[in-house]
């Protein structure tokens, strides 16, 4: 396992950086076993954007050249990535340039306030999939992959926690993340090592990681095999509503399960939230 501790930066050229981090992500999303740890994985990403910022990884997001062994499809809704922020001035900065610089927008920045307020939610934990309805019935699940095309799990997704399989008179998308409970976590690893570790010679074990890296692993296993400890949590639809409060509200009525939200009006507020996450336990 890769950590910043055991890199030598001095031996390594940009170039190097970007193919040790095309390396990480090939084993992130098709083995689910991974080779880096995320904080590693984020480091030496941003120090790549700054000496090599036109990298082939940069072109290409999540794995669609990768074979997985899943049919691939195109998506329906938008399935784009976010952007990061590392704290309140960041995030201050970023919406004056996304209300002041695209389209001539004026912004709704007033005295420190956003003008109709913003719904502030913990980032899940997972992996993104559209599920694709109609006429209340799932056609197919396809993982964000590059964000125009991903593969196809629909098999591993009707065995997860929270499917929603008729959602009443429904025709479109639900974008969700699929994650593994810290409870489901732990229940897994015991499963795993139940079964596997008297198997293993001098004394070795095998067990996930982490959460994330389980949710990842399991959710694209060929096998299907332990879908059932992930979970799926609805956070976007399609065609969209008119705020994203009334897209909460829509998906509940459906019957999906939504992550907690907080409606925000200013950048205190978000603060606030975003401090009381920190010290949660979740």
């Amino acid at each position: 396992m890769y950590s910043l501790e055991s890199i030598n930066f001095q031996n390594k050229s940009p170039e190097q950086i970007g193919e040790l981090l095309i390396e990480a992500k090939k084993a992130y999303y098709t083995s689910g076993k991974p080779i880096m740890d995320d904080h590693t994985y984020d480091t030496l990403e941003e120090i790549l954007r700054l000496k090599l910022p036109n990298h082939r990884i940069f072109t290409k997001v999540g794995h669609p050249n990768f074979d997985t062994g899943f049919d691939k499809l195109a998506h329906i809704m938008p399935m784009g990535s976010q952007n990061k922020v590392t704290n309140i001035a960041d995030l201050v900065h970023y919406f004056e340039l996304k209300f002041n610089n695209l389209n001539n927008y004026s912004s709704p920045l007033v005295k420190g306030r956003i003008e109709g307020g913003f719904i502030v939610q913990p980032k899940c934990d997972g992996i993104s999939v559209e599920l694709i309805y109609k006429n209340s019935v799932l056609i197919n699940a396809i993982t964000r992959g590059d964000g125009q095309i991903g593969d196809v799990i629909t098999q591993n997704i009707v065995k997860m926690k929270n499917f929603i399989k008729n959602p009443k008179d429904f025709t479109g998308s639900v974008r969700c993340e699929i994650m593994v409970t810290k409870k489901d976590f732990e229940k897994l690893n015991q499963h795993v090592g139940t079964h596997y570790n008297a198997f293993l010679p001098n004394n070795d074990t095998i067990f996930y990681s982490n959460p994330r890296n389980a949710a990842s692993g399991l959710s694209q296993r060929l096998d299907s095999k332990y879908s059932e400890y992930c979970s799926l949590y609805a956070v976007d639809i399609y065609p969209n509503l008119s705020t994203v409060n009334d897209e909460i509200k829509f998906l509940q009525q459906l019957g999906f399960t939504t992550v907690e939200s907080t409606l925000c009006h200013n950048f205190n507020q978000i603060e606030n939230i975003y401090q009381q996450f920190l010290i949660k336990n979740r």
